[in-house]
């Protein structure tokens, strides 16, 4: 499978307490970078049905919640994907 030559994936995040939210953001510029290297490797055979995109959607929010810990999110929502 090649690999996905462009993916655009605009995320939202569900927390427990508010307070988390805030938090966070200072934690966002190595969420992004974390989620970069990732979506890197992806290939299209990976993301090409809805059993790929509820993978895809666990892995993101493991590694959201271990980047971010102790703060943790709840779900990660996929608000757009775009594969090309």
């Amino acid at each position: 499978g090649e690999r996905v030559a462009e993916l655009k994936v605009e995320v939202g995040r569900e927390v427990k307490e508010e307070e988390e939210a805030g938090g966070m953001k200072t934690k966002m510029p190595r969420v992004g970078d974390i989620l970069r290297a990732y979506v890197r490797e992806l290939r299209a055979r990976d993301i090409n049905d809805s059993a790929g995109l509820l993978r895809l959607k666990e892995e993101v929010t493991r590694r959201v919640n271990a980047a971010i810990s102790p703060s943790q999110v709840s779900a990660v929502l996929f608000k757009e994907i775009v594969v090309h």
